[in-house]
This record gives C-alpha cells, structure tokens and sequence, in this order.
C-alpha cells in the first residue's frame, strides 16, 4: 500500500468512523503500537476489507466486522 493510500485508510477511518489509536494494531494481529497499524500491517487491513466486500456485505457492514475482530467487541 502506497504512503498515499494509508493515509487515506486512516483519515477514513479517523473522520467518518470515529477510530482512535488505542494501543493494538487494527488488523486484529494484536500487536502493541502507538497509532493505527503496526508497521506494514494497513496492507493486511486493507486486504481484509476486500475480501469482506466480496461477499453481500455494505462497507459498514464490513468495517465493522474487521473491527470487532481486530478489538474483540461487539460493536464499534
């Protein structure tokens, strides 16, 4: 993913859906980090969406499944 296209990922994520840095990394690896992804893992993220958004579901639907997976919750 190109420095271009992870900065759109997390203005995405920041503006319209509300997400912080909260300490773990948003792909659902775990992994401590002081903002949204550790290093190389917005790719991840990213691929994961797609594949989500290959079946019936809406972007909302498929963010918010990555992120309950990614945070262990059952909402945003």
């Amino acid at each position: 993913m190109s420095n271009q296209e992870h900065i759109r990922v997390v203005d995405e994520l920041r503006d319209h859906w509300g997400f912080r840095p909260n300490g773990r990394c948003y792909c659902g690896c775990g992994n401590k980090t002081g903002v949204y992804f550790a290093s190389g893992h917005d790719s991840r993220f990213a691929s994961s969406l797609l594949a989500a958004l290959r079946g019936d579901a809406s972007v909302e639907q498929a963010i918010q499944r990555l992120v309950e997976r990614s945070l262990g919750q059952n909402s945003i």
